[in-house]
C-alpha cells in the first residue's frame, strides 16, 4: 500500500497513506463477514443472515472496524519498514469518511525515538570525596535530640533574647486607626516572624523586652495579611508584652542517654557519629553515582521530542502536586504564582534530564550488550517481597497486576548501565566534603528548631 513519510522538526513525523478502493472493498468485506458469523437474528441460522440485513443493522459499526484495521495494520508495516522507534500514542486523521467504492486517504501524526551520536561516555573524569564526622556534626544531633525534650519556661529576671518565645497583644494600626489586632499572640523571636508583617530588623527592635512593656514597630503588610488588598502598605505594630518564655534544654550526661536507650553518653556519640558516617556514605554514593551521569549526559546534543517531553513535564508536576496534596496543601492554590512556575519549571527540568538519560541508557546497553536476565528479575522480586514481609509469588502477583514488571526490569538495567559507566570512569579520590549542589528555590517553609520545641513542650512550668 502506497505511503508517504515527511520528517518534521524535533522528531515529529507524518504518514500519509492511500488505501485503493480495491483494497478498501476487501477489508470492508472481511470485516462484514466477520459481523454476520457472529450477528443472530430469528428465522436465520447463525452465520446466515443476509449481507443486506447485517449491513443494515450494523453498518457503522462494520464502517469503523474496517477502518481501524486498516489503520493499525498499515502503521505498523509502515513504522517496521522504516525502522521507527515511535514514542506515545499515534494520532490519527482522515481526510474524508471511508466511502465504499472510493480510496481510503488518512495521516498519522507521531514522534519518534531521536537518532543522535552516541558520545564518549568511557573515562569521563569525575570526584569522589571522602567522608568526615566532626565534633559539630555530633553536637548538632545532640542538640536536636534535646529539642526533643525541651520545654517553654517563663522567665522573669531577665529581658527577651534572640530565639526566646513572646507572648504580646498585637495592635495592627495604618494610619493611627487599629485595623486589626492578635491578642495574647506567641511568637519566636526571630528574624521572619510572621508571614503577615515584613518586619526590617525585628530582632534589634524586641531585644530587651519584659511582661508589661509597650514598643511599636513599623512593618509592611504581605499579601498573607487578613486584608490581601492592603499588601505593600505601611502599618505600625504596637505589642503589648504579656510574658517572655525561654527554652529550656536537658543537661547533656549519662542521664539523658539512658533516656535515648544508651548506656552511657559515650556510647550515644558513637552510634551517632556511626550512623552519621553511614548516611553521608550513602549520600555520596548517590551524589557520585549521579555525577557520573552528568558528565555524559552534557555531551548530549540534540532536540528533544516536545510532545514526549509535554507529557513528561506534566505528569512529574502531576505527582508533585499529589505529594503536597497528601501533606494537605494544594499548590496550585497558593496566592503566590511564582511558586507554581518555580514548581512547573523543575518537572520540566526534570523531564529533560529523565528524557535524556533513557536514550542514552537504552543506546549504550545496546551498544555494550547490557541485558537483564529472568535470575536478576527473581533476585529484585525476592528482595521486593522480603522488604515488604510477603512471598515472593504474591510480589510477583502485585507486580504483574500493576503493570510494574517492565518498570522492574528497566531499573535494574538502569542499574547496570551506571555500574558499568562507573567502573570506566575516570574517578579522582578527594579529601573533603563534596561541594553543595546548587539548589533551587524553596518550595515550603522551614521550621525552626525552636518552634518544633514549642509544639512538643509545655510553654511553662
Amino acid at each position: 500500500m502506497p505511503y508517504e513519510l515527511i520528517e518534521g522538526e524535533n522528531w515529529k513525523r507524518t504518514l500519509k497513506f492511500t488505501v485503493e478502493p480495491e483494497e478498501a472493498e476487501k477489508r470492508y468485506m472481511e470485516a462484514l463477514k466477520q459481523a454476520r458469523r457472529l450477528f443472530v437474528m430469528p428465522g436465520f441460522r447463525p452465520g446466515r443472515v443476509p449481507f443486506q440485513i447485517v449491513e443494515k443493522r450494523l453498518g457503522e459499526q462494520i464502517v469503523s472496524e474496517t477502518v481501524e484495521t486498516i489503520r493499525e495494520e498499515e502503521f505498523k508495516k509502515a513504522v517496521e519498514e522504516k525502522g521507527l522507534k515511535v514514542l506515545g500514542s499515534p494520532a490519527f486523521d482522515e481526510e474524508e469518511p471511508f466511502e465504499k467504492g472510493k480510496p481510503y486517504r488518512f495521516t498519522v501524526e507521531f514522534e519518534v525515538e531521536p537518532d543522535f551520536e552516541l558520545p564518549d561516555y568511557k573515562g569521563v573524569k569525575v570526584e569522589r570525596y571522602t567522608v568526615k564526622v566532626d565534633e559539630k556534626d555530633i553536637e548538632a544531633e545532640l542538640d536536636s535530640m534535646r529539642y526533643k525534650f525541651a520545654r517553654w519556661v517563663e522567665v522573669e529576671d531577665r529581658a527577651a533574647r534572640e530565639k526566646d518565645a513572646v507572648h504580646a497583644d498585637i495592635a495592627v494600626l495604618h494610619e493611627g486607626v487599629e485595623i486589626a489586632r492578635l491578642e495574647n499572640h506567641r511568637f519566636v523571636l526571630r528574624e521572619n516572624a510572621f508571614r503577615e508583617f515584613d518586619i526590617d530588623g525585628l530582632v534589634e527592635k524586641l531585644s530587651g523586652v519584659k511582661a508589661g512593656d509597650e514598643r511599636e514597630v513599623l512593618a509592611v503588610l504581605t499579601e498573607n495579611f487578613e486584608d490581601g488588598s492592603k499588601a505593600g502598605e505601611e502599618v505600625t505594630l504596637r505589642f503589648t508584652v504579656k510574658k517572655v518564655d525561654a527554652l529550656e534544654m536537658p543537661e547533656l550526661d549519662d542521664e539523658f542517654a539512658a533516656k535515648m536507650g544508651y548506656d552511657s553518653l559515650d556510647s550515644l556519640r558513637a552510634d551517632i557519629a556511626a550512623r552519621i558516617e553511614q548516611m553521608r556514605l550513602q549520600s555520596e554514593e548517590q551524589r557520585f553515582r549521579r555525577s557520573v551521569v552528568d558528565k555524559v549526559i552534557e555531551k548530549l546534543d540534540f532536540p528533544l521530542p516536545s510532545d514526549f517531553l509535554a507529557r513528561q513535564t506534566e505528569a512529574n508536576y502531576h505527582r508533585t502536586r499529589m505529594r503536597y496534596l497528601r501533606m494537605g496543601i494544594d499548590i496550585e492554590s497558593l496566592q503566590d504564582g511564582k511558586h507554581i512556575e518555580t514548581f512547573r519549571e523543575n518537572a520540566e527540568a526534570d523531564a529533560e534530564r529523565g528524557i535524556k538519560e533513557l536514550f542514552l541508557f537504552e543506546r549504550i546497553a545496546e551498544k555494550e550488550k547490557i541485558f537483564v536476565t529472568e535470575s536478576e528479575v527473581e533476585n529484585e522480586i525476592r528482595e521486593l517481597a522480603a522488604h515488604y514481609g510477603i512471598s515472593p509469588v504474591k510480589m510477583k502477583s502485585e507486580l504483574e497486576k500493576e503493570g510494574l514488571t517492565d518498570q522492574l526490569r528497566w531499573d535494574i538495567l538502569e542499574r547496570k548501565v551506571v555500574d558499568f559507566l562507573v567502573k570506566h570512569a575516570d574517578v579522582t579520590e578527594v579529601d573533603g566534603p563534596a561541594p553543595e549542589p546548587g539548589e533551587r528555590r524553596s518550595e515550603a517553609p522551614e521550621e525552626t528548631a525552636e518552634e518544633s520545641a514549642g509544639e512538643k513542650a509545655p510553654e511553662t512550668e
